[in-house]
């Protein structure tokens, strides 16, 4: 159980990497890379009469749309389910047309037609812009929200799992503490008949028999009993031989 439970649970963490942790890290740098696209044309228009600075501008714009479609095309290779499917071809089909129209905004205030370009980005963003937008946030909260349950899924499996290994534990201890005893018993009596057994013997005492259960035992204590009862038995004789001898 424990074993099916550790495996579920990782099963869970490499999806929470695979489908959602990085999913959402790569949207997060989708929607940073658009916001900069948009900085960037909206400093563009606003600096008609500096080329110079705009040439700058228009590189940095470049450079964000190019980082934008490396993260886009990293998330599309994701195994992602039908719904974020459905989103992200709805975004796969504005970008081409958005993009279009973005650079149809640059190029008029590139050529000095800021007043115009400022008017034809304000109505790309309310046609395209707003729902391109729209559509990268809402994915991007998806993802998240299914990152956050599977997290919470992988904590209650991480509970059960502490819970199942103090049990095994606790069980665990219960079993050692008793084979202890049962252990210490087998072992402590036997050995004490065995030291009373010599006690005796030391006395002179040798008529009391050793108890057959512990004579039959196979281990090193029944070896130590079975020799005391062979000694008590050769001084037995013996006395008995040295009283007939001296009558």
């Amino acid at each position: 159980i424990g074993i099916t439970q550790l495996n579920s649970a990782n099963e869970r963490m490499k999806k929470i990497y695979d489908v959602n942790f990085y999913s959402v890290f790569t949207l997060s740098n989708v929607l940073n890379e658009e916001s900069k696209v948009e900085s960037s044309i909206y400093k563009i228009i606003m600096n008609s009469d500096n080329p110079t600075y705009q040439k700058q501008e228009y590189m940095n714009m470049v450079d964000s749309q190019n980082n934008f479609d490396n993260e886009y095309n990293s998330f599309r290779k994701i195994n992602i389910d039908q719904y974020a499917s459905k989103v992200a071809i709805s975004i796969d089909n504005k970008i081409e047309n958005y993009r279009e129209k973005q650079k149809e905004v640059v190029d008029l205030a590139m050529s000095g037609k800021a007043e115009e370009a400022k008017k034809r980005f304000e109505e790309i963003e309310i046609e395209i812009g707003e729902g391109f937008r729209y559509d990268l946030n809402k994915l991007s909260s998806y993802c998240s929200s299914l990152a956050e349950t599977i997290k919470i899924e992988n904590e209650k499996v991480a509970q059960s799992l502490e819970s199942l290994v103090a049990s095994c534990i606790g069980i665990g201890l219960i079993i050692g503490i008793i084979a202890a005893i049962i252990i210490s018993r087998n072992i402590a009596k036997p050995l004490k008949i065995a030291v009373n057994e010599m006690e005796v013997i030391s006395k002179g005492d040798l008529s009391r028999e050793i108890a057959n259960k512990y004579l039959k035992r196979k281990d090193e204590l029944g070896i130590i009993l079975n020799n005391l009862g062979s000694i008590k038995t050769s001084l037995s004789s013996l006395i008995k031989n040295v009283k007939k001898e001296s009558e």
